[in-house]
């Protein structure tokens, strides 16, 4: 079954594609949205009589190995450690207390061995007001995954409908992100080769400053830039 899922995302089946391919795997937790908690029940018995709950994370593992596209984007629930894809933390929400802890997740995740990864910027559900989405897209312009998402009921939320002022902040923010990728791109790169994290904790760069083990809302993006 793995074999006939990852040939459907082979080249072949995007005729006119470059191999530059970007398949974005979600739900795979799995989910079930009629259960409980949104995904298979913990004792539910698999072949070999494995419950659930201790398969759980084989689920998405597998299915992102077998892919054969080299760009790939998943939730922070699938086992990813031994992959060179995009995570992102799942379904936020529009509010303040959600944009706060998107950064020490994001730096947990980052010296776990994930570097491409971010939160939804603005909020999955909900409407953020427009400060929180301007104040969202300036941390995300410095955060390694960078994207706008909402879910489908929440509303139109493109940058130009928040008014002049806060669209010409936004911009702004996008165009640093901009001016940052020759940088971005040498931090994956050595990401890769050495495994050093693109985002990183202020102890990661000054371990003898002991007042840096307890900042979470501060980071460094690479050696150079503090965000």
């Amino acid at each position: 079954v793995r074999e006939w899922y990852a040939d459907q995302f082979a080249f072949k089946s995007y005729k006119g594609s470059t191999d530059i391919l970007f398949v974005w795997n979600d739900m795979n937790e799995p989910s079930v949205f009629k259960g409980a908690e949104l995904t298979m029940q913990r004792d539910a018995v698999h072949h070999g009589n494995w419950e659930h709950r201790e398969v759980h994370n084989l689920y998405g593992f597998y299915q992102v190995g077998h892919l054969k596209t080299k760009i790939y984007l998943c939730k922070l629930e699938t086992m990813l450690l031994v992959f060179p894809g995009a995570v992102w933390t799942g379904d936020n929400v529009a509010e303040w207390n959600y944009l706060k802890i998107s950064i020490p997740m994001l730096l947990t995740i980052s010296i776990a061995g994930i570097s491409f990864c971010g939160a939804d910027v603005g909020g999955f559900i909900g409407d953020p007001e427009p400060e929180l989405l301007v104040r969202w897209y300036q941390a995300g312009a410095y955060q390694p995954f960078f994207r706008g998402h909402a879910n489908i009921e929440s509303k139109r939320r493109e940058p130009w409908l928040f008014g002049d002022e806060n669209t010409r902040i936004i911009r702004e923010a996008i165009r640093e992100r901009y001016t940052l990728l020759p940088y971005l791109y040498s931090l994956f790169y050595r990401a890769h080769t050495t495994a050093e994290p693109v985002m990183r904790p202020l102890w990661v760069e000054f371990p003898k400053e002991q007042e840096t083990f307890g900042v979470e809302d501060e980071y460094m993006l690479g050696k150079q830039t503090i965000s």
